[in-house]
């Protein structure tokens, strides 16, 4: 942004009509051309037409993009009367086609669509189909491995309480634990070695070095009091949280990443080991804010007991 000297990360999507070029004339590929050069988050294709329509142009534009790719066809192309046919498990099956030989990377609907071809299509892509689906973005996780640090009675005690702290690990804590209560009172442990290690935690809070990354830092004048009080931008939820207080939810997003191929694992109670593990879902938009879920959904026709 010019005004304020931020860079934010952004997406554009483009238009190409039946006769297979933009409204200015543009063909895919002068269309790639002249959008390529400001570096956007994704290019994409939307509205116009149907997944039939879009079908060649966007194998065409996966050939040439540096981008990320979008896709948000319509629900089909109207009748006279300004009806949509294209059913919700049609338009999911077509563009699962497109996901299927790496054309895209985010998929919606346009004009036309409902609810349902918005929860078909997610429901296609993520659990119809094999993992080659998922493709780049699941894969940049499940092939992640963990460089396990091993920790040996040779370091002190007190930097071995500390290392626990900050990686989450459990493994070996209980005996370290049991030598630290003959050396140390509860208060003194606190207050000694892994007070040390929390000023590393609280300096890794501070650097607010996540929100740089997006492109969506806080102003420098931010005090701590306006930070713990959610003034920054974007929100940031957990299961468990009010906005999606449901534990079991945490099941699908399992299913989805893989984390025990991390070494990150659910309990039967939806709960993840080791303990200190988090999964999160967060939300950059300016106008994010947090939300009571069952706030929410107060007076809606829709909603059951």
């Amino acid at each position: 942004m010019e005004t304020t000297g931020q860079k934010l990360p952004f997406i554009i999507a483009g238009t190409i009509e039946p006769m297979g070029t933009t409204l200015a004339g543009q063909n895919i590929e002068s269309f790639n051309i002249s959008l390529e050069h400001l570096n956007p988050l994704s290019i994409g294709l939307n509205c116009a037409t149907g997944p039939e329509f879009t079908r060649d142009h966007l194998r065409s534009f996966s050939a040439l993009s540096r981008t990320a790719i979008s896709c948000y066809p319509n629900a089909g192309l109207p009748d006279e009367n300004g009806h949509y046919h294209e059913s919700p498990k049609s338009l999911a099956r077509k563009i699962t086609t497109f996901a299927e030989q790496g054309w895209l990377n985010t998929a919606g609907g346009c004009c036309g669509t409902t609810p349902e071809h918005e929860r078909k299509l997610p429901e296609a892509l993520l659990y119809d189909t094999n993992d080659e689906t998922l493709a780049e973005f699941v894969a940049a996780f499940r092939n992640r491995t963990v460089d396990k640090k091993v920790k040996t009675n040779d370091s002190p005690l007190e930097e071995r309480l500390a290392s626990y702290l900050v990686e989450g690990t459990k493994e070996g804590l209980i005996p370290d634990l049991t030598l630290a209560l003959e050396k140390y009172s509860p208060l003194d442990m606190i207050n000694g070695p892994l007070m040390k290690r929390m000023e590393e935690v609280g300096r890794l809070f501070n650097n607010n070095e996540m929100r740089e990354v997006w492109g969506i830092p806080d102003p420098t004048e931010m005090t701590m009091k306006e930070r713990f009080g959610a003034r920054y931008q974007g929100i940031r939820v957990s299961f468990g949280y009010p906005a999606c207080p449901n534990l079991e939810d945490q099941e699908p997003l399992f299913r989805l990443m893989h984390p025990e191929d991390i070494g990150v694992h659910l309990t039967e109670g939806f709960m993840m080991e080791p303990e200190a593990s988090v999964t999160a879902i967060v939300f950059t938009h300016p106008q994010a804010t947090y939300f009571n879920v069952d706030l929410a959904l107060e007076g809606c026709p829709h909603t059951h007991n």
